[in-house]
């Protein structure tokens, strides 16, 4: 079976030799190359000085090295083909009629124990493009990184557009993009990291990035990074606090009159009961035998 780190340095090789040099990790691998434990499943890889389309450079790859193959995408609709990576295996013989060992090499679209490759733009998804002199390359593995900066904010990208994905499988994406974050946060504010003011970011992928650190802590209002949040400069929401009615040691018409007034101050109308109630209308489906 292959591993993401067997096909991390084939892909960023392969790249290099059809004369692309400015190339990075975003996505899971880059932030496990930042300190993240989690272990990724895919590449992810940033090609900055590309001049042509993502499915060409797809097949330039395949054509180059043929540990790489495309397989049509699952989705509906879709005309594009998924990049895969998988080291070369080989089949052994030996002929019952000869002393001769046979070898043969067996390449197959099966995508088990491959690994997922995806060859990513400027532009594309709302990346942003950067000088490649910010590529860091400083890591346990010595694999380019897009700055961290970059990173951090494309990871909470995802978590917000997991969060509101139609699609299940997708939604469910939001909670390891949630662990992701409570890591890579900490360690972006102890290394001084600045997002808004480190690189030339464009000034909308920047604002976007600040309504999501909001909605984020608001998701997560007990999140152990709303303080790191902050010192990598983002502005972040005042925690919400809640009154609570007591009636310990107080008359029931006391504790009434208590719970009218607040629930006044949340303009809800308690009425001449002593609690707020919302009634529902369920509404009722026969089909054949069976009742909804």
């Amino acid at each position: 079976m292959t591993t993401v780190w067997e096909a991390a340095p084939a892909a960023i090789s392969t790249l290099k030799d059809l004369g692309y040099t400015d190339v990075c990790f975003v996505g899971g691998v880059a932030c496990s190359l930042y300190g993240n434990p989690r272990t990724p499943h895919d590449l992810d890889i940033l090609i900055l000085d590309a001049s042509i389309d993502q499915e060409s450079l797809k097949r330039r790859v395949c054509d180059q090295n043929s540990s790489f193959f495309l397989v049509p995408s699952k989705k509906i609709g879709a005309t594009y083909k998924v990049l895969w990576y998988r080291k070369p295996r080989y089949s052994y013989s030996r002929s019952y009629y000869s002393s001769y060992d046979s070898y043969s090499y067996t390449s197959t679209t099966d995508t088990s124990g491959a690994i997922k490759v995806d060859l990513l733009l400027p532009g594309v998804m709302d990346i942003p493009s950067f000088s490649s002199s910010a590529i860091s390359s400083s890591n346990s593995r010595g694999l380019p990184a897009a700055p961290l900066s970059v990173v951090l904010l494309l990871k909470l990208q995802a978590w917000s557009q997991h969060r509101a994905a139609l699609q299940s499988h997708y939604r469910m994406e939001q909670f390891k993009d949630s662990s992701d974050l409570d890591t890579l946060v900490p360690i972006a504010a102890g290394k001084g990291i600045k997002p808004k003011t480190d690189l030339p970011l464009p000034a909308s992928f920047l604002e976007a990035a600040q309504t999501r650190v909001r909605e984020y802590l608001v998701a997560y209002p007990s999140s152990d990074t709303r303080s790191h949040w902050k010192a990598l400069g983002f502005e972040v929401p005042k925690l919400l606090t809640t009154r609570t009615v007591s009636t310990r040691g107080r008359s029931t018409s006391n504790a009434v009159d208590d719970l009218t007034s607040t629930l006044s101050s949340l303009n809800i109308s308690a009425g001449s009961s002593t609690s707020a109630t919302r009634r529902y209308t369920r509404t009722s489906y026969t089909y054949g035998r069976y009742r909804y």
